[in-house]
């Protein structure tokens, strides 16, 4: 799941994972890319990280910045 409630996300001993087409915090939510993109933004890329509570929140446990 993007989020979920706490009885969810320790549902799965080693929690659970998310890959966000953007570098994250700066393009949170839905299309990320997209976002970036019309923002005129040089800089993207790929972000993995451990689900949270909140909205693409959790720690990030790989980055791959692109562009810039």
């Amino acid at each position: 799941p993007p989020r979920g409630p706490k009885n969810v996300l320790d549902a799965v001993p080693m929690g659970w994972y998310n890959l966000h087409f953007s570098n994250l915090p700066k393009w949170r939510g839905a299309a990320p890319a997209q976002r970036a993109i019309w923002a005129g933004d040089p800089t993207t890329g790929a972000d993995v990280f451990k689900v949270g509570e909140g909205l693409d929140d959790g720690p990030i446990v790989a980055s791959r910045p692109r562009g810039g």
